[in-house]
Formats: structure tokens, C-alpha cells, sequence
């Protein structure tokens, strides 16, 4: 009776299912931790600067003076307008020739 206890404690499994459980489960591929980087240079960097530099005097030669003077009325927002406009977008597009790729 013995021996009837010992075979009921084992799993009855089928060959098909030992095949299945024997086999070596499937490696996952490596997960690649892709880093930031960031897309502008010290070139943006210093775009954006002086085109922050342009607009702060902008604003400021459109503070000064009496409503109708050459500073405030011509000068400063001419200097908003080149800081905006052209500065600024610049600062954006710019890129480094060693960051492009000949492809």
C-alpha cells in the first residue's frame, strides 16, 4: 500500500507536457535605455542669449523717453522685431556641422 501512495503523490503528467515544461523558457532581449539628448548646442545657446540680450533692450529703448521720441517709437519695437522675428527662430534652427550626417 505503500508503494500505491507514493505513485498517487506524483503528477501524472503526459510526454507532451514534460516536453513543454523541460524546455528552456526564452530569453528576453536586453531593454536599451535610450538617453536624452539634448537636440541644441552652446551655438543655440548662444543665439537664443543674444537674441534674449536684443529683445530686453527692445523693451527697454520702448520704455524710455517721451511717447513720441525716435527711441520709443522706431528703435524699440524695431529691436523687438529683429529679436522675434529673427533671432529667435534662428537660436531654434540652427545646427552644427559635426551633428549632421552625409547620408
Amino acid at each position: 500500500m505503500a508503494a500505491t501512495t507514493e505513485k498517487s503523490k506524483q503528477k501524472k503528467t503526459s510526454p507532451e507536457a514534460k516536453s513543454v515544461l523541460d524546455q528552456p523558457k526564452p530569453k528576453r532581449a536586453p531593454v536599451q535605455t535610450d538617453r536624452f539628448t539634448w537636440p541644441f548646442s552652446r551655438k543655440n545657446l548662444y543665439w537664443f542669449l543674444a537674441s534674449l540680450a536684443v529683445i530686453i533692450i527692445g523693451y527697454v529703448f520702448l520704455g524710455q523717453g517721451p511717447y513720441d521720441s525716435f527711441s520709443s517709437l522706431t528703435l524699440g519695437p524695431v529691436l523687438l522685431v529683429i529679436g522675434y522675428v529673427v533671432l529667435l527662430p534662428v537660436s531654434i534652427l540652427v545646427r552644427d556641422k559635426r551633428g549632421q550626417t552625409n547620408s
